[in-house]
């Protein structure tokens, strides 16, 4: 054994074979590894003296060397391990980790209560539920029963806010005839509606109309996605009016619609509510969760099966400092750099990591509730008349492609804000979007910064902050399912003057900095 030790370490005897080797009892103690004494560094450094001084294997190349040190203290590689089960995927960064449980996330499941649903097959049904319980992924299958048995499918948008998952629906059920031959029947054609029911009145029954005139057969089928029947809401008794006017008029109805508020769903339809949380990390849901209550929302409940992961902290960057400009964080062009420098760190769009556990630009939302969001504003030159918001500069500085959905584009460029629906309904086009909440409804993306803000508009409903947050919450955090970002500004410090004989009190506020 001696004489293989000492060929092996290329020795001449047994003492220079001893000097070759690094032996426990030269290292720190097990028990506190950390700590390194001047007689430990002085025996590894005899050691490694012994060590390099011996006959280099040819074999290992420099090139070699810089993989070998680059593979565990340089970038982050990926790698696969065929093992008798199927291919183990390595994580080692929190992007990777990000994208690697925002896949798991987006596996189709369905709960036995859905399930069940489908299974019955009722004529007329709305789904009711929290965020992200699965409802829009039920419409889509019932709507690719109903095209596979023949029929054809009609899908409804009854306001702007809807065309995005409207879209995406439409694109959903396409793609489902092309994925696969019908057995024994011909296919039905799906046909998109977009109506405002908000704006104008009218629309329901032009609705009604259209609608009628395509009854075949006496059978209609119908989807209807983020629909409300809340009498308080401008357009809720109107989607009632468009139930009640085909329930009437059309024999054999099938409709099926789903919403997030329960609030007075009309009689003619099978209510079903959903509250197993299916499509946000626990990470995420512990940030809606507090506020469900204070909505017509059912409560998320517990199905019993763990997620796949908890999700990663949620980064909560503040818009504050001397670098930050505006009061609130659209304005400011580093808000935009800050959540760059995130998504840096998080690889999104990096061309390193070619692997499944990647993000790309197309996987992040960039959200806020202003009407004021934009992008340039040119005139018909091509001149810049009026420039970005301040974080849709930010990120532009930064090197992050983006795309702007916004209020201001619906109003005075409705083209643009039409193609920029359908981009980001089937996310065709690399980059972060960045969108007035409202209008990415039904939609979800791995990575979302939600912006604090508030607008002239809040302020003439006397809505608090505390009401903004809830809705912030409910409305644009729901849209994670994995890395949620944070951007607020933090409370103005007051002060309180009084006379001289009491004690003056300020109140502070302590900033929470870009964390992971």
């Amino acid at each position: 054994m001696l004489q293989a030790v000492c060929q092996s370490l290329g020795a001449a005897n047994a003492a220079d074979a001893i000097q070759l080797c690094c032996c426990s009892d030269q290292l720190s103690q097990p028990a506190s590894y950390w700590h390194v004494t001047p007689a430990v560094l002085s025996q590894l450094s005899t050691w490694w003296q012994h060590r390099m001084a011996c006959t280099v294997d040819t074999r290992l190349t420099d090139q070699l060397y810089l993989d070998i040190v680059a593979r565990f203290v340089g970038p982050a590689t990926m790698v696969s391990v065929p093992c008798y089960n199927g291919v183990r995927v390595e994580v080692r960064t929190a992007g990777q980790a990000v994208a690697e449980l925002g896949r798991r996330l987006a596996l189709l499941v369905l709960t036995l209560q859905q399930l069940g649903l489908l299974n019955r097959d009722p004529p007329l049904v709305c789904i009711t539920g929290a965020p992200g319980t699965g409802k829009t992924v039920v419409l889509v299958l019932q709507g690719v029963r109903w095209l596979r048995q023949g029929h054809d499918v009609h899908v409804l948008s009854t306001w702007h806010p809807t065309r995005a998952v409207s879209t995406s629906i439409t694109q959903q059920l396409e793609m489902s005839l092309s994925a696969g031959p019908t057995p024994s029947l011909i296919p039905g054609n799906v046909s998109y509606h977009p109506y405002d029911f908000y704006n104008r009145e009218e629309d329901v029954e032009k609705a009604v109309t259209d609608l009628l005139a395509c009854v075949n057969n006496d059978h209609l089928y119908v989807l209807l996605d983020e629909a409300s029947f809340a009498s308080s809401q401008k357009h809720g008794p109107r989607h009632t009016r468009l139930v009640t006017r085909l329930v009437d008029r059309v024999p054999h109805l099938y409709l099926w619609c789903a919403g997030v508020e329960h609030d007075d769903i009309p009689p003619a339809l099978q209510t079903q509510v959903f509250t197993v949380p299916l499509r946000s990390a626990p990470a995420v849901l512990r940030e809606i969760q507090p506020v469900i209550h204070t909505f017509n929302v059912h409560d998320y409940s517990d199905s019993g099966v763990p997620a796949p992961g908890d999700g990663l902290s949620v980064i909560r960057l503040s818009h504050h400092g001397n670098a930050h400009t505006g009061r609130w964080p659209l304005d400011c062009a580093q808000c935009g750099q800050d959540i760059a420098a995130v998504l840096r760190r998080l690889g999104v769009g990096s061309s390193v990591a070619n692997s499944p556990s990647r993000l790309s630009y197309r996987d992040v939302f960039v959200l806020t509730r202003s009407d004021d969001l934009h992008d340039d504003v040119t005139d018909e030159a091509g001149r810049v008349t009026s420039p970005a918001s301040g974080v849709v500069q930010g990120l532009k500085a930064a090197g992050v492609p983006v795309s702007v959905l916004g209020y201001q584009d619906w109003l005075h460029n409705r083209a643009r804000w039409e193609r920029a629906v359908q981009d980001v309904a089937v996310a065709a086009t690399d980059t972060v979007t960045v969108a007035r909440y409202s209008y990415v409804s039904g939609l979800e993306r791995r990575v979302v910064a939600v912006l604090q803000d508030r607008d002239q508009d809040d302020d003439d409903r006397g809505m608090t902050d505390e009401d903004i947050d809830r809705e912030d919450r409910l409305y644009a955090v729901s849209r994670c399912t994995t890395q949620l970002i944070t951007v607020r500004t933090p409370p103005v410090t007051t002060t309180t003057t009084t006379p001289p004989s009491h004690t003056t009190t300020t109140a502070t506020t302590t900033t929470t900095h870009a964390t992971t």
